[in-house]
């Protein structure tokens, strides 16, 4: 029995997303949909493999999931109404729905426009639609070669957004648009942070705002820089003018969640937080973005989370939307 999946990932890192999906499952064979968006089939395997697989680890690359329930060429999809009633067809039974739809590549259609013809159709016919906030979602690709109709429990899209494209809105107290990464990683991962927070490399402190923002005792912030005036009248804020290296020899504080957003190479990145590990507990959480390239970045990752595994246990590694040339990574202390 065969089946088959949408898939999305950054459009520079797509090709790796099809490379890691092929290595982890029985694909049997894929089909580029758009720039960032694509279908494989698998032989004995469904979504909630698929899915189990990005959770593990093993996928980084991949964003959002759904099975397809229908597709056509692109050129055959001029009239929007095909459209809605392939989406019609692929609504379950009952509940409401998150409708979600999205454009990869150059589209002749108007995600918006769709989206809302097809959720006029689903209301007449007496069904709940909303944005996000269900059970089930029903996703829509308008792909340059392709239109497809997808569902999945929201759990197994991981990420409940169109595409998983993260949208977030600015705050009138953020400090830098890097916050959105920690943000984003707190929407789709439950984590709690209730004890002291090391932030190392943190000038200007977006990430020091947003630790303390979800529940951090103490921030420290570690960078030769200066954080941003705002909140460096923080109370709960100590920054230490060094460097992480330097910090870390020298401390004899304990942290439950380590941060690291530093512009290092992987493996160096990866070194700080082995050594970092001397000042947590079993259990205590590291939240690290392992900076890539487009040379070979599945190898790359692969011996940066070996390398890290021996100190800490890995729970999440994955390219967010908020992520460019970067793979976010959760741990627990050993």
């Amino acid at each position: 029995m065969t089946t088959e999946i949408l898939f999305s990932a950054a459009d520079r890192y797509y090709r790796y997303a099809v490379q890691e999906l092929k290595r982890s499952l029985p694909v049997v064979d894929h089909v580029a949909v758009g720039e960032d968006a694509g279908l494989i089939r698998l032989d004995g395997a469904g979504l909630a493999e698929v899915a189990a697989a990005a959770r593990s680890g093993d996928l980084r690359f991949v964003r959002h999931l759904a099975e397809v329930t229908a597709h056509r060429p692109a050129a055959d999809a001029d009239d929007p109404a095909m459209i809605i009633d392939l989406a019609a067809s692929a609504v379950p039974a009952d509940g409401p729905i998150a409708l979600q739809v999205w454009a990869s590549g150059r589209s002749r259609h108007r995600p918006e426009a769709v989206r809302a013809a097809i959720a006029d159709r689903l209301a007449a016919d007496g069904r709940e639609v909303r944005r996000a906030g269900c059970e089930t979602v029903l996703a829509v690709c308008l792909g340059e070669r392709r239109i497809v109709v997808g569902r999945a429990r929201t759990a197994d899209a991981l990420a409940d957004w169109p595409g998983g494209r993260v949208r977030l809105a600015d705050s009138p107290h953020q400090i830098s648009r890097a916050e959105h990464k920690l943000e984003e990683l707190f929407s789709l991962l439950p984590l709690t942070i209730a004890g002291d927070a090391l932030d190392l490399g943190a000038s200007p402190g977006g990430w020091c705002r947003i630790l303390l923002e979800y529940g951090a005792r103490r921030v420290h912030g570690v960078d030769p820089g200066e954080p941003a005036p705002a909140l460096a009248r923080r109370p709960e804020l100590s920054w230490h003018r060094t460097t992480a290296g330097e910090f870390i020899r020298r401390t004899q504080r304990t942290f439950q969640v380590i941060v690291n957003d530093m512009r290092m190479d992987p493996l160096q990145s990866v070194r700080t937080m082995i050594t970092a590990a001397r000042l947590q507990r079993p259990g205590d959480l590291i939240i690290i973005t392992l900076k890539i390239t487009t040379n070979r970045p599945v190898e790359t990752i692969d011996r940066a989370l070996e390398n890290l595994a021996d100190s800490y246990k890995i729970i999440f590694a994955r390219q967010l939307h908020h992520n460019r040339n970067e793979v976010t990574v959760v741990g627990r202390r050993r």
